[in-house]
Protein backbone atom coordinates (compact mmCIF):
# COMPACT_ATOMS: atom_id res chain seq x y z
CA UNK A 1 0.00 0.00 0.00
CA UNK A 2 1.13 3.56 -0.59
CA UNK A 3 0.83 5.73 2.43
CA UNK A 4 1.15 9.50 2.73
CA UNK A 5 2.09 10.39 6.11
CA UNK A 6 1.17 14.69 7.21
CA UNK A 7 2.62 15.69 10.49
CA UNK A 8 3.73 19.00 11.93
CA UNK A 9 7.42 17.89 12.78
CA UNK A 10 9.46 14.55 11.59
CA UNK A 11 12.91 12.81 12.92
CA UNK A 12 14.29 11.26 15.25
CA UNK A 13 15.81 14.70 17.37
CA UNK A 14 11.58 15.21 17.92
CA UNK A 15 10.55 13.62 21.40
CA UNK A 16 6.88 15.02 20.94
CA UNK A 17 4.33 11.83 21.36
CA UNK A 18 2.45 12.25 18.14
CA UNK A 19 5.13 13.01 16.49
CA UNK A 20 6.97 9.89 17.81
CA UNK A 21 3.95 7.97 17.01
CA UNK A 22 4.05 9.03 13.51
CA UNK A 23 7.40 8.01 12.97
CA UNK A 24 7.08 4.77 14.48
CA UNK A 25 4.59 3.86 11.77
CA UNK A 26 6.04 5.55 9.04
CA UNK A 27 9.12 3.12 9.49
CA UNK A 28 7.02 0.00 10.74
CA UNK A 29 4.88 0.00 8.28
CA UNK A 30 7.53 0.43 5.15
CA UNK A 31 9.48 -2.42 7.19
CA UNK A 32 6.10 -4.34 6.50
CA UNK A 33 6.61 -3.92 2.43
CA UNK A 34 4.08 -0.66 2.08
CA UNK A 35 5.46 2.44 0.13
CA UNK A 36 5.71 5.35 3.33
CA UNK A 37 6.43 9.21 2.88
CA UNK A 38 5.51 11.64 5.40
CA UNK A 39 4.84 15.21 4.12
CA UNK A 40 5.99 17.84 6.74
CA UNK A 41 7.94 20.78 8.01
CA UNK A 42 11.75 22.01 8.24
CA UNK A 43 11.06 22.86 11.98
CA UNK A 44 12.59 21.02 14.98
CA UNK A 45 10.96 23.46 17.85
CA UNK A 46 7.28 23.42 17.83
CA UNK A 47 7.78 26.99 20.12
CA UNK A 48 8.35 28.98 17.30
CA UNK A 49 8.92 26.68 14.06
CA UNK A 50 11.97 27.93 12.98
CA UNK A 51 13.91 26.09 10.15
CA UNK A 52 15.98 23.59 11.60
CA UNK A 53 16.54 20.99 8.46
CA UNK A 54 16.77 21.48 4.62
CA UNK A 55 13.72 21.61 2.42
CA UNK A 56 13.70 18.67 0.52
CA UNK A 57 13.08 14.98 -0.06
CA UNK A 58 15.57 12.59 2.21
CA UNK A 59 15.36 8.80 2.32
CA UNK A 60 15.36 7.73 6.40
CA UNK A 61 14.81 4.46 7.64
CA UNK A 62 12.99 3.00 4.50
CA UNK A 63 10.64 6.01 4.96
CA UNK A 64 10.84 8.94 1.85
CA UNK A 65 10.33 12.26 3.92
CA UNK A 66 9.48 15.56 2.02
CA UNK A 67 10.24 18.71 4.30
CA UNK A 68 8.62 22.09 3.35
CA UNK A 69 10.34 25.44 4.82
CA UNK A 70 8.16 27.33 7.01
CA UNK A 71 7.48 30.56 5.77
CA UNK A 72 7.74 32.88 8.97
CA UNK A 73 8.83 32.10 12.77
CA UNK A 74 6.18 32.13 15.35
CA UNK A 75 5.89 35.55 16.99
CA UNK A 76 4.86 34.15 20.69
CA UNK A 77 4.44 37.90 21.51
CA UNK A 78 1.69 37.68 19.37
CA UNK A 79 0.57 34.19 19.47
CA UNK A 80 0.95 34.05 23.44
CA UNK A 81 -1.65 36.71 24.24
CA UNK A 82 -4.04 35.30 21.32
CA UNK A 83 -3.72 31.81 22.15
CA UNK A 84 -5.10 32.53 26.11
CA UNK A 85 -7.89 34.74 24.36
CA UNK A 86 -9.08 31.39 22.31
CA UNK A 87 -8.33 28.70 25.38
CA UNK A 88 -10.32 31.16 27.92
CA UNK A 89 -13.41 30.54 29.77
CA UNK A 90 -16.45 33.23 30.42
CA UNK A 91 -15.69 37.09 29.68
CA UNK A 92 -11.40 36.19 28.83
CA UNK A 93 -12.44 34.10 25.88
CA UNK A 94 -12.80 35.12 22.06
CA UNK A 95 -13.25 31.92 20.81
CA UNK A 96 -16.75 32.66 18.91
CA UNK A 97 -15.04 35.67 17.31
CA UNK A 98 -14.49 34.73 13.77
CA UNK A 99 -11.44 37.29 13.53
CA UNK A 100 -10.35 35.42 16.56
CA UNK A 101 -10.11 32.57 15.30
CA UNK A 102 -8.93 33.45 11.54
CA UNK A 103 -5.83 35.13 13.00
CA UNK A 104 -5.79 32.14 15.63
CA UNK A 105 -6.03 29.68 12.61
CA UNK A 106 -2.92 31.49 10.53
CA UNK A 107 -0.65 31.92 13.50
CA UNK A 108 -0.83 28.48 15.53
CA UNK A 109 1.86 27.31 12.26
CA UNK A 110 3.59 25.55 10.47
CA UNK A 111 2.57 27.71 7.97
CA UNK A 112 4.43 25.29 5.38
CA UNK A 113 5.56 27.17 1.96
CA UNK A 114 3.73 25.15 -0.69
CA UNK A 115 1.67 22.56 1.28
CA UNK A 116 -1.83 22.59 -0.92
CA UNK A 117 0.31 22.81 -3.85
CA UNK A 118 2.57 19.98 -2.81
CA UNK A 119 -0.42 17.57 -2.11
CA UNK A 120 -2.35 19.13 -5.53
CA UNK A 121 0.95 17.68 -7.23
CA UNK A 122 1.16 14.19 -5.53
CA UNK A 123 -1.70 13.15 -3.62
CA UNK A 124 -3.17 10.58 -6.91
CA UNK A 125 0.19 8.84 -6.28
CA UNK A 126 -1.10 7.61 -2.55
CA UNK A 127 -3.73 5.20 -1.41
CA UNK A 128 -4.38 6.50 1.60
CA UNK A 129 -3.15 9.93 3.26
CA UNK A 130 -3.27 10.21 7.46
CA UNK A 131 -3.20 13.55 9.26
CA UNK A 132 -1.79 13.65 12.88
CA UNK A 133 -3.70 16.28 15.05
CA UNK A 134 -6.74 18.33 14.63
CA UNK A 135 -4.80 21.44 15.29
CA UNK A 136 -1.84 22.61 13.49
CA UNK A 137 -1.63 24.02 10.04
CA UNK A 138 -0.43 20.59 8.04
CA UNK A 139 -4.27 18.89 9.00
CA UNK A 140 -6.51 22.05 9.01
CA UNK A 141 -5.09 23.27 5.26
CA UNK A 142 -3.98 20.20 4.07
CA UNK A 143 -7.63 17.69 5.13
CA UNK A 144 -9.92 20.08 3.09
CA UNK A 145 -7.62 20.21 0.16
CA UNK A 146 -7.16 16.05 -0.49
CA UNK A 147 -10.72 15.59 1.12
CA UNK A 148 -12.80 13.62 -1.95
CA UNK A 149 -9.62 12.92 -4.02
CA UNK A 150 -8.10 10.06 -1.96
CA UNK A 151 -8.80 8.01 1.24
CA UNK A 152 -8.10 10.23 4.33
CA UNK A 153 -7.64 9.31 7.91
CA UNK A 154 -7.57 11.85 10.36
CA UNK A 155 -5.41 10.41 14.00
CA UNK A 156 -7.32 13.80 15.72
CA UNK A 157 -5.17 13.38 19.11
CA UNK A 158 -8.30 14.98 20.75
CA UNK A 159 -8.65 16.34 24.72
CA UNK A 160 -11.08 18.22 26.02
CA UNK A 161 -9.31 21.76 26.24
CA UNK A 162 -10.72 25.26 25.39
CA UNK A 163 -8.86 24.43 21.36
CA UNK A 164 -11.12 21.34 20.65
CA UNK A 165 -14.06 24.10 20.69
CA UNK A 166 -13.42 26.69 18.36
CA UNK A 167 -15.98 26.92 15.66
CA UNK A 168 -13.98 26.43 13.23
CA UNK A 169 -13.06 22.89 13.70
CA UNK A 170 -16.44 21.69 12.91
CA UNK A 171 -15.79 21.79 9.62
CA UNK A 172 -12.48 19.71 9.47
CA UNK A 173 -14.21 16.58 11.21
CA UNK A 174 -16.39 16.34 8.06
CA UNK A 175 -13.41 15.54 5.86
CA UNK A 176 -11.97 12.02 6.80
CA UNK A 177 -12.86 8.66 5.31
CA UNK A 178 -12.13 7.50 9.04
CA UNK A 179 -11.20 9.00 11.98
CA UNK A 180 -8.67 6.80 14.35
CA UNK A 181 -8.49 7.96 18.17
CA UNK A 182 -6.48 6.34 20.57
CA UNK A 183 -8.81 5.66 23.77
CA UNK A 184 -12.63 5.35 23.84
CA UNK A 185 -12.47 8.61 26.14
CA UNK A 186 -10.79 10.42 23.02
CA UNK A 187 -13.43 8.61 20.51
CA UNK A 188 -15.94 9.85 22.75
CA UNK A 189 -15.23 13.01 22.90
CA UNK A 190 -15.16 13.74 19.19
CA UNK A 191 -18.28 12.06 18.86
CA UNK A 192 -20.31 14.57 21.32
CA UNK A 193 -18.16 17.70 20.30
CA UNK A 194 -18.17 16.83 16.37
CA UNK A 195 -20.99 14.07 15.81
CA UNK A 196 -18.42 13.55 13.03
CA UNK A 197 -20.25 10.83 9.61
CA UNK A 198 -16.90 9.36 9.35
CA UNK A 199 -16.82 5.79 11.31
CA UNK A 200 -13.87 5.79 13.85
CA UNK A 201 -11.54 3.03 15.17
CA UNK A 202 -9.76 2.71 18.56
CA UNK A 203 -6.52 0.43 18.94
CA UNK A 204 -4.32 2.78 21.27
CA UNK A 205 -0.61 3.10 20.24
CA UNK A 206 2.29 0.68 19.92
CA UNK A 207 4.69 0.63 22.76
CA UNK A 208 8.33 -0.80 22.96
CA UNK A 209 9.76 -3.54 24.64
CA UNK A 210 11.60 -2.82 28.26
CA UNK A 211 15.36 -3.16 26.43
CA UNK A 212 17.26 -6.01 27.61
CA UNK A 213 19.25 -6.22 30.38
CA UNK A 214 16.96 -3.00 31.82
CA UNK A 215 15.24 -3.41 35.44
CA UNK A 216 15.01 -2.24 38.74
CA UNK A 217 18.94 -2.91 39.92
CA UNK A 218 19.89 -1.37 36.59
CA UNK A 219 17.62 1.60 36.70
CA UNK A 220 18.54 2.36 40.41
CA UNK A 221 22.44 2.33 39.53
CA UNK A 222 21.61 4.92 36.87
CA UNK A 223 19.24 7.01 38.85
CA UNK A 224 21.94 7.09 41.38
CA UNK A 225 24.16 8.69 39.16
CA UNK A 226 21.46 11.55 38.71
CA UNK A 227 21.85 12.06 42.28
CA UNK A 228 18.65 9.88 43.95
CA UNK A 229 19.84 8.96 47.38
CA UNK A 230 16.12 7.96 48.57
CA UNK A 231 14.81 4.61 49.16
CA UNK A 232 11.99 5.04 46.71
CA UNK A 233 11.27 7.61 43.65
CA UNK A 234 8.87 8.49 41.66
CA UNK A 235 9.00 8.91 37.91
CA UNK A 236 7.32 11.22 35.23
CA UNK A 237 8.20 11.26 31.74
CA UNK A 238 7.71 14.08 29.45
CA UNK A 239 8.70 17.87 28.61
CA UNK A 240 8.58 19.67 31.63
CA UNK A 241 5.55 22.37 30.72
CA UNK A 242 3.39 23.77 33.31
CA UNK A 243 0.18 22.66 30.48
CA UNK A 244 1.46 19.10 31.30
CA UNK A 245 0.79 19.58 35.00
CA UNK A 246 4.48 19.12 35.21
CA UNK A 247 4.90 22.20 37.91
CA UNK A 248 1.46 21.51 39.95
CA UNK A 249 3.17 17.71 40.51
CA UNK A 250 5.73 18.90 42.14
CA UNK A 251 4.68 21.42 44.30
CA UNK A 252 1.86 18.81 45.38
CA UNK A 253 5.02 16.10 45.94
CA UNK A 254 6.92 19.05 48.07
CA UNK A 255 3.90 19.73 50.19
CA UNK A 256 3.50 15.43 50.51
CA UNK A 257 7.49 15.98 51.74
CA UNK A 258 7.13 18.07 54.24
CA UNK A 259 3.98 16.12 56.27
CA UNK A 260 4.81 12.63 55.29
CA UNK A 261 7.71 10.45 56.74
CA UNK A 262 8.93 8.72 53.77
CA UNK A 263 12.43 8.38 52.26
CA UNK A 264 11.42 9.58 48.98
CA UNK A 265 12.41 11.88 45.74
CA UNK A 266 10.93 12.37 42.56
CA UNK A 267 12.66 12.22 39.24
CA UNK A 268 11.28 14.20 36.10
CA UNK A 269 13.05 12.57 33.04
CA UNK A 270 12.41 15.40 29.93
CA UNK A 271 13.45 18.59 28.56
CA UNK A 272 12.52 21.94 30.47
CA UNK A 273 10.49 23.84 28.49
CA UNK A 274 9.73 25.95 31.37
CA UNK A 275 12.11 25.51 34.60
CA UNK A 276 10.53 24.03 37.44
CA UNK A 277 10.81 26.01 41.03
CA UNK A 278 13.46 24.36 43.40
CA UNK A 279 12.35 22.00 45.87
CA UNK A 280 13.81 19.58 47.92
CA UNK A 281 13.42 15.82 46.56
CA UNK A 282 13.29 16.55 43.28
CA UNK A 283 15.52 16.47 40.53
CA UNK A 284 15.37 16.87 36.93
CA UNK A 285 17.26 14.99 34.73
CA UNK A 286 16.67 17.10 31.52
CA UNK A 287 16.64 15.09 27.94
CA UNK A 288 17.56 11.63 27.39
CA UNK A 289 18.28 8.91 25.29
CA UNK A 290 15.80 5.87 25.44
CA UNK A 291 18.15 3.59 27.31
CA UNK A 292 18.49 6.01 29.70
CA UNK A 293 14.83 6.61 29.65
CA UNK A 294 13.83 3.12 30.34
CA UNK A 295 16.29 2.63 32.86
CA UNK A 296 14.82 5.56 35.36
CA UNK A 297 11.50 3.87 34.89
CA UNK A 298 12.61 0.62 35.77
CA UNK A 299 14.51 1.48 38.93
CA UNK A 300 11.62 4.02 40.09
CA UNK A 301 8.53 2.97 42.62
CA UNK A 302 5.72 4.86 41.29
CA UNK A 303 5.10 6.39 37.58
CA UNK A 304 3.36 10.01 38.27
CA UNK A 305 1.31 11.59 34.95
CA UNK A 306 -0.07 14.58 35.66
CA UNK A 307 -1.13 16.20 32.56
CA UNK A 308 -4.73 17.40 32.90
CA UNK A 309 -4.93 16.91 28.72
CA UNK A 310 -4.28 13.53 27.20
CA UNK A 311 -5.52 11.58 24.49
CA UNK A 312 -3.39 8.65 24.77
CA UNK A 313 -0.61 8.59 27.78
CA UNK A 314 2.59 6.27 26.27
CA UNK A 315 4.45 7.58 29.33
CA UNK A 316 1.69 5.14 31.43
CA UNK A 317 2.11 2.54 29.27
CA UNK A 318 5.84 2.32 29.40
CA UNK A 319 5.70 2.67 32.75
CA UNK A 320 3.45 -0.55 33.32
CA UNK A 321 5.96 -2.24 30.58
CA UNK A 322 8.12 -1.84 33.63
CA UNK A 323 5.24 -2.99 36.45
CA UNK A 324 4.96 0.09 38.07
CA UNK A 325 1.85 1.20 39.33
CA UNK A 326 0.41 4.61 38.33
CA UNK A 327 -0.58 7.73 40.59
CA UNK A 328 -2.77 10.17 37.85
CA UNK A 329 -4.60 12.82 37.22
CA UNK A 330 -8.28 11.72 37.95
CA UNK A 331 -9.47 14.97 36.21
CA UNK A 332 -8.20 13.49 32.96
CA UNK A 333 -11.12 11.30 31.50
CA UNK A 334 -8.14 9.42 29.69
CA UNK A 335 -5.63 8.72 32.25
CA UNK A 336 -8.30 7.79 35.09
CA UNK A 337 -10.03 5.50 31.96
CA UNK A 338 -7.07 3.70 31.13
CA UNK A 339 -5.93 3.31 34.49
CA UNK A 340 -9.60 1.65 35.22
CA UNK A 341 -9.30 -0.64 32.39
CA UNK A 342 -5.86 -1.80 33.38
CA UNK A 343 -6.30 -1.88 37.31
CA UNK A 344 -3.00 -0.70 37.33
CA UNK A 345 -2.84 2.00 39.69
CA UNK A 346 -4.93 4.96 41.85
CA UNK A 347 -5.92 8.30 40.76
CA UNK A 348 -5.93 11.99 42.27
CA UNK A 349 -7.72 15.21 41.69
CA UNK A 350 -6.69 17.28 44.56
CA UNK A 351 -3.95 17.35 47.11
CA UNK A 352 -5.94 15.33 49.69
CA UNK A 353 -6.48 13.01 47.39
CA UNK A 354 -2.58 12.81 45.97
CA UNK A 355 -1.44 12.37 49.48
CA UNK A 356 -3.29 9.65 50.27
CA UNK A 357 -2.84 7.39 47.40
CA UNK A 358 1.13 8.15 47.47
CA UNK A 359 1.21 7.38 50.77
CA UNK A 360 -0.64 3.92 50.57
CA UNK A 361 1.33 3.40 47.86
CA UNK A 362 4.94 3.79 49.41
CA UNK A 363 3.45 2.42 52.59
CA UNK A 364 2.64 -1.41 50.92
CA UNK A 365 4.86 -2.82 48.57
CA UNK A 366 2.37 -5.80 47.77
CA UNK A 367 0.13 -2.77 46.47
CA UNK A 368 2.46 -1.72 44.59
CA UNK A 369 3.44 -5.13 42.85
CA UNK A 370 -0.22 -6.28 42.51
CA UNK A 371 -1.10 -2.81 40.58
CA UNK A 372 2.32 -2.97 38.64
CA UNK A 373 1.64 -6.43 37.95
CA UNK A 374 -2.15 -5.63 36.39
CA UNK A 375 -0.83 -2.69 34.28
CA UNK A 376 1.94 -4.86 32.93
CA UNK A 377 -0.21 -7.27 31.76
CA UNK A 378 -2.87 -4.82 30.19
CA UNK A 379 -0.21 -3.18 27.83
CA UNK A 380 0.38 -6.68 26.13
CA UNK A 381 -2.61 -5.34 23.97
CA UNK A 382 -0.03 -2.78 22.82
CA UNK A 383 2.31 -5.11 21.28
CA UNK A 384 3.84 -3.22 17.89
CA UNK A 385 2.81 -6.38 15.85
CA UNK A 386 -0.80 -6.46 17.39
CA UNK A 387 -1.04 -2.47 16.84
CA UNK A 388 0.33 -2.67 13.23
CA UNK A 389 -1.82 -5.29 12.66
CA UNK A 390 -4.97 -2.76 13.44
CA UNK A 391 -3.35 0.38 11.81
CA UNK A 392 -3.06 -1.74 8.34
CA UNK A 393 -6.80 -3.12 8.94
CA UNK A 394 -7.46 0.73 8.99
CA UNK A 395 -6.14 1.80 5.97
CA UNK A 396 -7.56 -0.94 3.99
CA UNK A 397 -10.82 0.37 5.68
CA UNK A 398 -10.22 3.44 4.82
CA UNK A 399 -9.87 2.85 1.35
CA UNK A 400 -12.38 0.69 0.43
CA UNK A 401 -14.69 3.25 1.82
CA UNK A 402 -13.16 5.73 -0.32
CA UNK A 403 -13.77 3.65 -3.32
CA UNK A 404 -17.04 2.23 -2.64
CA UNK A 405 -18.61 5.87 -1.68
CA UNK A 406 -18.96 4.93 1.98
CA UNK A 407 -19.85 8.09 4.46
CA UNK A 408 -20.68 7.21 7.86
Amino acid sequence: MRVLFVVQRYGTEIAGGAEQLVREYAVRLADRGHEVEVLTSCALDYTDWADRFAPGTVYEDGVTVHRLAVRARRDNHLFGPLHRRVDGTGSNSARGSAVVNAAFGAMIGPDLDGLVEWLDRHVGRFDVVVFSGYMFTPSTRGLPAVSGRVATVLQSLAHDEGLLRLPGLRRLFDHPTVLNHLTEEEAALVRTRFRPDAPSVVFGAGVAAVPEGVDRRSGRGVAERFGVSAKDYLVCLGRIDPAKGMHELAGRFDRFRRRHDHDVEMVFVGSEVHGLPHHDGVIVTGFVDERTRWELTAGAAVLAQPSYFESFSLSLAEGWRCGLPALVQGHSDVLAGQVDRAGGGLTYRDQAGFEAALDLLLSDRGLRDSLGGAGRDYVVRYDWPTVLDSVEAMLEDARYRFAAGCRG
